[in-house]
Parts: C-alpha cells; structure tokens; sequence
C-alpha cells in the first residue's frame, strides 16, 4: 500500500483549493521505477526476477499513461462537440 505524507496531502489541498486539476492515478514510488535508471530498458524489459513487484509497476504507470491520454484527447472531443461533429 502506498504511504501519502502529510506533505503530499498538503500539496493536493492546496492545488485543489486554486482549482488545479490532477491526476487520480500516482506514480507510486517503487524501486522498480528506480531500477531502470540502474538496468535500463522500459518497464516490459526489465527481468521479474531481478525487481520487486513489476507486474504492480507495469499497471501503475499503464494507468498514469492513460490518464494522459485522456487529459490529450480532451481538447480534441470539446472542439468537435463546439463544432456539433460527434
């Protein structure tokens, strides 16, 4: 399970508070992310056997990478409902 600071929850707070959107999905802080600066690759590369819990890792950033495709794709779906094309 992932630990949330005090400062963490301080720095949401107060990004919510001016109306700052966000991501609902936190790269989580995982030795795995750190492995690759060590290993190199990508997520997909690196060896199960050699880093802790990369299936857990793989979803995680699947999920943050998602995010930012929506969050992209938005500009795109807001003009073409202004334009009235479905």
């Amino acid at each position: 399970a992932a630990i949330t600071t005090r400062t963490f929850k301080n720095i949401q707070l107060a990004l919510k508070k001016g109306n700052v959107a966000v991501f609902e999905t936190q790269l989580l802080e995982r030795e795995v992310f750190r492995a690759l600066f060590s290993f190199g690759g990508t997520l997909e590369t690196l060896d199960p056997k050699e880093v802790y819990k990369l299936n857990e890792a793989i979803m995680n950033a699947r999920a943050f990478a998602g995010e930012v495709i929506n969050l992209v794709k938005q500009p795109a779906v807001k003009q073409k409902q202004k334009a009235g094309v479905a």
